[in-house]
């Protein structure tokens, strides 16, 4: 059942409202609520799904996606992930990034430095709402790096799914659009991954699955590099997945690894992941730590 929110015409140009768009979702009973956040001073926007918990709040929880064709493949487990914790009482944050799917703002002029912040508005927005409450970072790819960076300076927990330093994934992505490309339209012409990259390092603008790289990307990206949080005894975790290369860790952070047999969802047509799925229940209980950790230590705050 949707519910919007009447606007005066003076209103019409002042952007997207707090409020426009809420409903409730029929198979948990939880309320969604739509919303763009401004982020930056570009005039983008985030647009942004807030999960409501169904009952009183344990906590929050930002999911963090990832870019390009990745973020597709996510969307559908991002959604019944927003649900199932805002089922069990977690308040929720889902978005995309400026520049990509709903959210406004020209995709050639963004990179992940810039993504970066568009979390850390999110985690400042669901700090408002849920004051004292723990927020945990929930990451996805792309959204994994983002996410390991923003928790070295705020966040009660981080749940990092698959995380790649930032030029090798976007090596990955662009090896994954060539081979779809070329299973698509095998009689045509393509640039190889080289020299799309030698582009990029030229200045020019590479469409890689319907987005414009820049060379600002490209470069950006090389600043980004995974590193695992060190001495840090707030609950944090890393996510591999049963057919796709293990992420590295040291030996200490061996116990923080916990593998899931959902497998690489976001290389596949976008599907719905299995309520009685691993991914699932390494989420909750991940959850159920950070709500205990926090209930002795307080949360961290930005």
């Amino acid at each position: 059942m949707f519910q919007f929110r009447a606007r005066a015409p003076q209103d019409q140009a002042a952007g997207p409202a707090d409020d426009e768009c809420s409903f409730i979702d029929p198979g948990t009973g939880t309320r969604e609520e739509i919303r763009y956040l401004d982020v930056g001073d570009d005039g983008g926007q985030v647009y942004m799904v807030h999960h409501h918990a169904r009952g009183k709040p344990r906590g929050g929880v930002i999911l963090c996606g990832s870019i390009n064709a990745d973020r597709e493949g996510c969307l559908r487990t991002l959604v019944d992930i927003a649900r199932d914790l805002a089922a069990n009482d977690f308040d929720v944050v889902r978005f995309d990034y400026r520049g990509i799917g709903e959210s406004t703002g020209d995709f050639s002029g963004y990179c992940l430095s810039d993504w970066q912040a568009d979390i850390e508005a999110c985690v400042k927005l669901l700090r408002e709402k849920l004051p004292g409450l723990p927020i945990g970072l929930w990451g996805i790819r792309a959204g994994a790096l983002l996410a390991s960076e923003v928790f070295k300076t705020t966040g009660d927990g981080a749940l990092l799914c698959a995380p790649m330093d930032g030029q090798p994934l976007l090596q990955a992505i662009l090896r994954r659009s060539l081979v779809n490309d070329m299973l698509g339209r095998p009689d045509s012409k393509r640039s190889s991954r080289d020299e799309i990259i030698a582009a990029l390092e030229r200045g020019e603008f590479v469409n890689v699955d319907g987005y414009a790289w820049s060379k600002r990307l490209w470069r950006d990206a090389g600043t980004h590099r995974f590193v695992a949080p060190a001495n840090d005894a707030r609950p944090w975790l890393v996510v591999d997945f049963t057919d796709f290369p293990r992420t590295n860790l040291d030996a200490e952070h061996e116990p923080r690894r916990k593998v899931s047999t959902v497998g690489r969802f976001w290389e596949a047509t976008p599907t719905r992941v299995a309520k009685d799925s691993s991914l699932r229940d390494i989420t909750l209980a991940w959850l159920v730590s950070m709500s205990d950790f926090c209930g002795s230590v307080g949360p961290t705050l930005l």
